[in-house]
């Protein structure tokens, strides 16, 4: 069996009273990478995308001289084996600097002269984000590599001329195996459009309030992927007869559910894509078991399939069972594992927040208030100071008011995020 990771199968009740009724249990994967993996590097393949469409001139935010600013600390942080690509658009796209290594001082010089000249493009001042989705999936085609961490970061302020557009292009190049992360600045920008284009490939987005924060969230964005220590992740779960699941969610960096389909009667794989070395990657599952007569019994059998390039690694795999005792001890019935529910109180703040939106959008403000009320006494007894803080703002001005368009975002980004990543990754109120 390879060590390079391990996988935990947990389930929140180790034991389930026997009825006559179905019972609704979770199983929590986790996937943590060895020390050896730790210890090894992954080069980066970055290609940033970058918005210089009209609104990037604000002479108060000063947006276009921060994302100058933070692209050219990106070139001071790569690595000499990480490579860099940049494509900048409005009404086009243009791209300025095509699969460099940054290997000494010179070239990195260079690159930096090619930022600095950004702003004297003739390249439009709208948002044709589509056609800078384009350029970016024409450059990793050319430039993507098995043995390196490959992404696109897309940076914008604004909407998409035709947003529909980018989301249809995001999704045909997801389908090509690139990932994107996107970030949005300010209040203009569609955050659904960023989360739509991120949910194809399993990348994620986040709001950026001030202009001034662009150069940390870039910065943090590039050492989550120097950290990644094993590519290509993907679960194989085969369930019992007679077992169903409802909902399958990928914990961190973010919450995301994911699609659920058959490959075959009770067969479901799941693509998780690269992990960190450090964080690992969790899997939440939500299965619903029938009744059965007293003893074990397995749930499910899992199989994890990964690569580690630096080690030489390829389709290596690892299993576990899933296994649950069916009981007429009710004291045995009622032990709970808290490490399990933990994850399930994250997923379920996540969707509170989604479901108090949706009342607020239909003028059930009693009801909205009262939903995002008790996700604030959740994430309280999480102990997850920021996350609180942000739902907090929103239920302020929720009760008196309107919530803004940089609170809405505020609370959708904060919902997301797991306390786990905010350990590592910060964002501010």
């Amino acid at each position: 069996m390879a060590n390079e990771i391990t996988l935990e199968t947990i389930l929140n009740r180790e034991h389930i009273i026997t009825s006559k009724e179905d019972f609704v249990v979770y199983a929590l994967l986790k996937i943590t990478p060895s020390e050896e993996v730790r210890l090894s590097n992954m080069p980066v393949n970055l290609c940033l995308v970058l918005d210089r469409s009209g609104s990037m001139y604000d002479d108060k935010q000063r947006p276009l001289k921060r994302m100058i600013k933070a692209a050219k600390h990106v070139v001071d942080i790569l690595r000499p084996e990480d490579m860099l690509t940049i494509i900048v658009f409005a009404e086009r796209a243009e791209t300025i600097v095509s699969a460099e290594s940054m290997t000494d001082k010179a070239t990195r010089d260079k690159v930096k002269h090619r930022i600095e000249r950004i702003d004297r493009l003739h390249i439009g001042g709208s948002t044709a984000m589509t056609v800078a989705i384009q350029e970016a999936g024409k450059e990793m085609d050319f430039t993507s590599d098995p043995n390196k961490v490959n992404r696109i970061i897309l940076f914008t302020d604004g909407a998409a001329d035709r947003p529909r557009d980018a989301i249809k292009e995001a999704e045909f190049q997801a389908k090509k195996g690139h990932i994107f992360s996107c970030f949005g600045l300010g209040t203009t920008f569609e955050e659904e459009v960023l989360k739509r284009i991120t949910k194809a490939c399993n990348g994620r987005w986040d709001y950026i309030e001030r202009s001034e924060d662009i150069p940390k969230f870039f910065e943090e964005e590039l050492k989550v992927l120097q950290a990644v220590g094993v590519k290509n992740v993907k679960v194989d779960m085969k369930l019992s007869t007679n077992m169903h699941l409802l909902r399958a969610i990928k914990m961190v960096p973010d919450i995301i559910p994911l699609k659920i389909e058959e490959k075959e009667e009770r067969v479901y794989e799941f693509s998780l894509g690269d992990v960190h070395k450090g964080i690992g990657e969790y899997l939440l599952l939500e299965i619903l078991l029938p009744p059965r007569a007293d003893g074990r019994c397995r749930v499910a059998k899992t199989e994890v399939t990964y690569d580690i390039p630096q080690n030489k690694i390829e389709n290596e795999t690892i299993t576990s069972d899933l296994v649950i005792t069916y009981t007429d001890d009710q004291s045995l019935a009622s032990q709970i594992n808290t490490e399990v529910m933990k994850w399930v109180d994250e997923f379920n703040v996540y969707r509170m927040v989604e479901k108090a939106q949706q009342a607020e959008a239909r003028g059930e403000k009693t009801k909205a208030t009262g939903i995002l009320s008790n996700a604030i006494k959740v994430t309280t007894r999480l102990g997850n100071k920021k996350k609180t803080q942000a739902l907090n703002k929103a239920l302020n001005e929720m009760s008196t008011g309107e919530v803004s368009s940089a609170t809405t975002k505020l609370m959708k980004s904060a919902s997301k995020k797991t306390s786990r990543l905010s350990e590592t990754i910060d964002y501010e109120v």
